[in-house]
């Protein structure tokens, strides 16, 4: 099933992106990746960088960058560290009428 806008559904979503195919995962962990789901309260979004590419790749100036296109609020104010799969996560909603996600 779709996470429907759910963020910690998506989150886990992202970190089963990043197991390894010999896990049931997609094998995505070294690949940085933006990944939505919008729902009927809100659009979710979970910004995942791996290690290999955060001195390229800054995941907060990513999704403020997306946010600032969108309208949105970063739901936590640093990255923190994935859960799976190892890199960092941010994860932002913007609510279905368009305002800020509190």
């Amino acid at each position: 099933s779709a996470p429907g806008g759910d963020l910690s559904l998506l989150e886990r979503c992202v970190g089963k992106m990043n197991l390894g195919s010999a896990s049931g995962g997609g094998g995505a962990a070294e690949v940085a990746k933006m990944v939505f789901s919008a729902g009927a309260e809100q659009l979710s979004l979970v910004t995942h960088v791996p290690e290999s590419k955060r001195r390229g790749v800054d995941a907060a100036a990513w999704t403020r960058a997306v946010l600032a296109a969108i309208g949105g609020k970063v739901m936590c104010s640093a990255p923190q560290p994935a859960p799976l799969g190892g890199g960092s996560i941010v994860l932002a909603a913007v609510s279905a009428d368009g305002g800020e996600h509190e």
